[in-house]
């Protein structure tokens, strides 16, 4: 058994397509490739969690054949376009304005809004019960936050999300909610180069870089290049020694106009070009492979 999350399906709005444009000529083929997609991550076994916006007004004829289409448990937390006379169909395993749950001892808190602050936001995830907040309602506005997952089907390309895939996604994310910068500072959006004390978005590309023993990556952790040699410390911002995240443009500096010489001191990521660090593009060439290119 395994459970799975999505939100904002608005099966049957055909003003949704244009709405938040998306890539279906008709509302019957979004509704076709929506269910196709659900049907085909799940079995009857599994559990589905709706956060919100099932179908389009009172189309209780619509949402029974859903509701029949779609394998396994289907819960719903309701949004604000759910009719009562939706969650009263006999289709529902549950249905809820909000839920706490415990998967595979991940604290889940699940709302069709995104909340400031829930149930065990505030706990450090090192203690094991730190809780990761599921919306929905803002459709393909953002992916969410560092613990704040948006589980609307524009960020999961119309398929509902494991909860593997809802941690890997609230990791990667990488910071908290200002709300929160003060009870985790690791996390803050926006902090300071350590070499130039300029500001670095790690909200934004790469967010930044990082020594990760021999390597430098991104914030995120995708590699960019690999020492291969000691550096020499001339340069106008030697890199070598340097601690905590770095800019892009203080990096490039240091491989553009440093002594370090590639190849010999160091070796790209593949896909990684001194240009792509400088637009803060890295992560993007393909650096997440582990790999590193050989001289």
């Amino acid at each position: 058994m395994a459970h799975f999350f999505t939100a904002d399906p608005h099966f049957g709005h055909e003003a949704v397509i244009a709405h938040e444009q998306r890539p279906f000529a008709s509302v019957e083929a979004m509704n076709e490739a929506l269910v196709s997609n659900y049907a085909a991550a799940m079995t009857a076994r599994d559990d589905l969690w709706i956060l919100g916006d099932f179908v389009h007004g009172a189309n209780v004829a619509l949402a029974t054949m859903l509701l029949e289409r779609i394998p396994g448990r289907k819960h719903l937390v309701r949004g604000n376009h759910d009719r009562s006379t939706i969650a009263a169909l006999p289709g529902w395993a549950s249905v809820t304005p909000y839920r706490e749950m415990v998967i595979d001892r991940q604290p889940l808190t699940l709302c069709h809004y995104p909340m400031a602050c829930w149930n065990g936001s505030h706990i450090d995830p090192a203690d094991g019960r730190g809780s990761v907040q599921l919306f929905g309602h803002v459709h393909g506005l953002t992916r969410g936050w560092w613990r704040c997952v948006n589980v609307a089907v524009e960020v999961w390309d119309w398929k509902p999300a494991s909860l593997a895939d809802i941690i890997a996604r609230s990791s990667e994310n990488c910071f908290a909610t200002p709300l929160h910068e003060d009870i985790f500072p690791a996390r803050r959006r926006v902090i300071s180069c350590a070499t130039c004390h300029g500001a670095i978005d790690r909200g934004r590309g790469d967010g930044g870089y990082r020594w990760d023993g021999p390597r430098i990556v991104t914030f995120r952790g995708h590699p960019v290049l690999e020492r291969i040699a000691d550096w020499p410390a001339r340069g106008p911002a030697p890199m070598a020694s340097a601690e905590g995240t770095f800019c892009s443009e203080c990096l490039e500096v240091a491989l553009a106009y440093g002594d370090a010489t590639p190849g010999q001191h160091y070796r790209f990521a593949p896909g990684v070009t001194l240009e792509k660090i400088a637009s803060g593009s890295a992560s993007a060439a393909g650096a997440a492979d582990d790999g590193i290119k050989k001289s």
